[in-house]
């Protein structure tokens, strides 16, 4: 019933073969063995890497992890909505999604303000959140929701249960 964020790996100056080889792999096979993976990301995963035109990082991926791929959606709006929408989510008392502070730290800050948008000292807020450490974490979540949990299904779940809508979830007229 609930969403576990249990660790989150965030590489800096390595790219995704790297990350995967020497990070990622050794802890899920220390951690969490016999496990089927599904990976949801990125749809520019799928894009070929400037180094060689054969690989991608879903390639990569899928090669050293195994597992199916499901690509997010490009809009901003399509991954933010419904991670808000999941953000505000309760399941027997507490939150649906859980964040492992120590092992997922990454991903703790960056929900708790660190992912954010630009706001100028003129008050003008950037379309796009702020590339900075929190970036990576805040759309790997954005592409998990909207994947896991697309508002279509949430809202229909919710008009099934007799709960009103928040604002957010509304169709404009």
């Amino acid at each position: 019933g609930h969403w576990l964020i249990l660790d989150s790996f965030v590489g800096e100056e390595m790219g995704v073969a790297e990350l995967i080889e020497t990070v990622v792999k050794p802890r899920l096979q220390h951690r969490y063995r016999n496990f089927v993976w599904e990976h949801i990301g990125d749809p520019q995963g799928s894009q070929r890497e400037q180094s060689s035109s054969a690989t991608t990082a879903v390639r990569v991926l899928r090669k050293t992890l195994g597992g199916k791929w499901r690509p997010g959606p490009r809009s901003l709006q399509e991954r933010v909505e419904p991670l808000r929408g999941t953000l505000r989510q309760m399941r027997n008392g507490s939150g649906l999604v859980q964040v492992d502070r120590s092992n997922a730290k990454e991903v703790w800050y960056a929900l708790r303000g660190g992912w954010h948008h630009h706001v100028a000292r003129t008050g003008i807020t950037s379309r796009e959140p702020a590339k900075d450490m929190h970036s990576h974490p805040g759309d790997a979540m954005g592409y998990g929701a909207a994947v896991l949990f697309p508002l279509g299904t949430a809202q229909q779940r919710m008009k099934r249960l007799g709960i009103r809508q928040p604002s957010f979830m509304q169709a404009s007229k």
